[in-house]
């Protein structure tokens, strides 16, 4: 026969069980708080919500559009990393320590299917980009968001021969002085080629430039070449 103690125990536990089944129903607080120690008020340090939300000090995971952000609470993708003040941890730092020659790796993934069942990505597609881009918070000047990309550098996927395992792809890089006049600049293609595109116009031999500086006239067949500040230097190209 069980002793009233623990009967009582027993009853504790029932309606332990039973509040937090009302509560999960009720989905109106976080299920989990992890408080510091600071006084006179202790502050949330770690909350997991009805919905699996996961907050916590510079962190937040969103399960229903599954994005997790370290310093913002207002994640705008997969992984959204933000530094609001100084000493900043610059970025994002990926570590390999071994004995091996292998490099630390950054691998990005595209295909047109599926992750069940990719298949090849078409010729044209962009298989990976990188954006620098400003912000002023005004959509009006800076377009969507208040996000402006005025330079980027792809990889894209080239027409040729595709194979498993293997698809030709050209490096790019876009510059421009507004995100709808950013432009080609210049092209590494898969078999080595360099492509050099929408060059500036050729130069008055006293134009502007910087030792160093090349602009190119394909049209006309002329490179253009800075050889001291603002003095440049061209050559010509013959038919063979």
């Amino acid at each position: 026969m069980k002793s009233l103690r623990q009967k009582m125990l027993a009853m504790a536990a029932v309606v332990a069980v039973s509040g937090l089944m009302m509560a999960s129903v009720a989905g109106a607080a976080p299920k989990l708080i992890v408080k510091d120690n600071a006084t006179p008020t202790p502050n949330d340090v770690f909350t997991v919500a009805d919905d699996g939300q996961i907050t916590a000090k510079d962190l937040t995971f969103k399960p229903a559009t599954k994005k997790f952000g370290f310093g913002t609470s207002n994640p705008q993708t997969s992984l959204h990393l933000v530094e609001l003040a100084s000493p900043f941890d610059r970025g994002l730092t990926i570590g390999q320590h071994d004995a091996g020659t292998a490099a630390a790796v950054i691998n990005i993934k595209k295909s047109s299917g599926t992750d069940a069942s990719p298949g090849l990505p078409a010729s044209g597609s962009n298989i990976a980009a990188f954006h620098a881009q400003v912000y002023d918070g005004n959509t009006t000047v800076a377009g969507a968001n208040g996000w402006s990309a005025n330079a980027s550098f792809f990889f894209t996927a080239e027409p040729g021969t595709y194979a498993a395992e293997y698809i030709p792809v050209a490096i790019r890089f876009d510059t421009g002085v507004a995100q709808a006049q950013k432009k080609e600049r210049l092209r590494i293609t898969s078999d080595g080629r360099l492509r050099i595109s929408n060059q500036p116009t050729a130069p008055a031999n006293n134009a502007i430039c910087t030792v160093g500086d090349m602009v190119l006239d394909a049209t006309n067949g002329f490179l253009y070449l800075c050889t001291a500040t603002n003095s440049w230097k061209r050559t010509s190209f013959s038919t063979y």
